[in-house]
């Protein structure tokens, strides 16, 4: 029996992708905590993970509040605080290996610095690591083709880190410095070190992200690590069997935090009023919408994995989790997010052909009425959705996953340079 022990941001979409992978563990017979905060305790708990209430780590809000930079409050501010909450843990808690998601692993890194177990980060957003093959985060661009193009986007990461965003660096930099650590090397930023270098577990597949050569062995592409089967007891609307039907079925989600229906859910609605589909509406507050057209059904929550093998096309804001389960089902897309990781995910989706990228958070209906109907009638985004499908499915998703953190808590992962 091995201890593992998982600190995450407090985000529903942060959290999600661990849960498995956790219940996976105590499947085998394992011991796992996770130190996140209070509103999350039951999704722990359900997962057979042991909650752990982290009472030195400070909020985004709260650091934010006192004056702190955001990106130094996300990236560095908390470190301390997680130092804390980590080593109180294991004062009784003799985990041998320590997971983040991958945007909260920099607090465990410098554990492991300090004498602390190994540590994993799970990507629970598309991969970031720089390098001159890859467009920029958020940029939009394609992955490189010519020399010119690396060249390119060389320069680019570099004016990222060195001119709009040092300050971060720095003061990672400044926080390791008074831990008796030595700081970076000079061309290393902040955002070269986010995937642990020990093992990174990123969610999805080589198929849904842009070409990579390089790669260390550290990086390792999961497949799908959120749940895919549908929930046996799951509660579902009086509705449910006429998604078994002739008209084809089209999902729509604005998944757990931008939950205004003005951006996504109203538009496609107007967009699909009378069309000859089945609409299912997924929202918090359904009663909100107003009246619904004939061929709209809504919910307060519809499982997705239970919904998307009935659909034919899902239209999202481009949550990771979301369109892992989409494609988990061979069901392509329709994408309008420009929020956090979303323009990441689109793109990704756009150039695997799976779906189409709206580039935008708030299209209008047209545009949505236009892009259903494509990848509705087009056979071709279908192919490849199903491609991507066999894809995820060679991988073992949260088995695979526990399989790599058996054999880092082991020693048999080998450590791997940026």
């Amino acid at each position: 029996m091995t201890d593992f022990l998982f600190c995450t941001k407090p985000i529903s979409g942060h959290i999600t992708p661990g849960l498995p992978v956790a219940s996976e563990l105590v499947r085998r017979g394992h011991r796992v905590r996770w130190i996140v905060e209070d509103d999350f305790a039951g999704m722990v708990e359900g997962a057979g993970a042991r909650h752990v209430t982290p009472a030195h780590t400070p909020t985004l809000a709260n650091l934010i509040e006192a004056g702190s930079d955001p990106l130094n409050a996300q990236f560095v501010d908390l470190i301390p605080g997680q130092l804390a909450d980590y080593r109180a843990c294991l004062e009784e808690f003799a985990a041998s290996a320590v997971i983040t998601d991958s945007t909260s692993g920099l607090g465990a890194m410098i554990l492991h610095e300090l004498g602390g177990p190994p540590w994993a980060t799970l990507g629970v957003s598309p991969l970031a690591l720089p390098s001159p093959e890859t467009p920029p985060w958020r940029s939009g661009l394609p992955p490189a083709v010519t020399a010119e193009d690396r060249e390119r986007y060389r320069e680019m990461h570099r004016e990222h880190a060195q001119v709009r965003t040092p300050g971060v660096t720095r003061g990672f930099n400044a926080l390791r410095t008074g831990l008796g650590l030595a700081p970076l090397e000079p061309e290393v930023s902040i955002w070269d070190v986010l995937c642990s270098s020990f093992l990174h577990l990123q969610c999805g597949t080589r198929s849904l992200d842009y070409p990579r050569p390089g790669l260390t062995p550290a990086i390792r592409y999961v497949g799908a690590t959120v749940a895919t089967e549908p929930v046996a007891d799951a509660d579902l609307p009086p509705w449910w069997e006429e998604l078994r039907g002739d008209r084809p079925v089209v999902f729509v989600s604005q998944g757990t935090l931008a939950t205004d229906p003005g951006d996504l859910v109203l538009p496609t609605i107007d967009a699909l009023a009378g069309q000859d589909v089945l609409l299912v509406v997924s929202t918090p507050d359904p009663r909100g919408l107003g009246p619904l057209p004939e061929n709209v059904r809504a919910a307060a929550y519809v499982p997705y994995q239970n919904v998307l093998p009935l659909a034919r096309v899902m239209v999202t804001n481009g949550g990771f989790n979301g369109v892992q389960i989409a494609l988990s089902h061979g069901v392509p897309l329709v994408v309008a997010g420009d929020t956090d990781d979303k323009p990441e995910v689109a793109n990704r989706v756009r150039l695997a052909g799976v779906g189409i990228d709206l580039h935008t958070g708030r299209p209008k209906p047209d545009q949505l009425g236009r892009a259903v109907a494509e990848v509705l009638t087009d056979p071709s985004y279908r192919d490849r959705a199903a491609r991507v499908r066999a894809d995820f499915a060679g991988h073992g998703g949260a088995a695979e996953a526990a399989d790599l953190l058996v054999e880092l808590a082991a020693g048999r992962v080998p450590r791997q340079g940026v």
